[in-house]
């Protein structure tokens, strides 16, 4: 990870390439309940050479878990948790 900036209501990772935030996500996924969705921006592009640049976002929602929430978790995720 480059940085992360904090904010009231969450928080920004920002990685080098596009694989190790993908490994992130896939932690995040093993770990906790979340939503993940994708997206992708067109910064620029180079006709001559046929280049174009993109940026890449993802959005990751994690549930709000409290205390004595009632939860459903998939059984491999069940079972590595206890």
């Amino acid at each position: 990870c480059l940085s992360i900036e904090t904010f009231k209501d969450g928080m920004d990772f920002y990685f080098p390439d596009r694989g190790k935030a993908g490994r992130f996500i896939s932690f995040l996924e093993d770990v906790v309940p979340m939503k993940v969705k994708a997206s992708k921006k067109l910064i620029g592009t180079d006709d001559k050479s046929n280049v174009s640049n993109y940026k890449y976002t993802n959005l990751v929602e994690i549930a709000g878990v409290c205390k004595d929430d009632l939860l459903f978790l998939p059984k491999k995720l069940a079972r590595s948790i206890g």
